[in-house]
């Protein structure tokens, strides 16, 4: 929680987003961030129950891509959005590995 807090202050305050490309953005960019870490805290905790560099560790390590991927695309976000969801995805495992 208290990462979303930062990339709030991240965003609103030093980037300047608001006045560049709107709140509706914003709000599209942290619904985004909310569910990689989501499914990733899922993927996350099935990885840590499989055989390390098998092919269920793989997937529960890759199978949020595409879906991030469609994601991003479909709510209309930029390139230098990929930046933000992957630190998403990545605290995601991390999270769902600790669990």
């Amino acid at each position: 929680m208290t990462a979303i807090i930062w990339v709030v202050i991240i965003t609103h305050e030093v980037l300047n987003l608001e006045e560049t490309v709107g709140m509706n953005f914003i709000i599209k960019l942290m619904a985004v961030m909310i569910i990689a870490l989501s499914i990733n805290i899922f993927l996350g905790r099935w990885r840590v129950k499989t055989r390390k560099f098998s092919l269920h560790w793989f997937l529960a390590i890759h199978i949020a891509v595409p879906l991030i991927y469609l994601l991003r695309v479909y709510e209309g976000l930029a390139y230098w959005t990929i930046p933000f969801l992957v630190v998403f995805s990545v605290l995601g495992q991390i999270v769902g590995g600790r669990l």
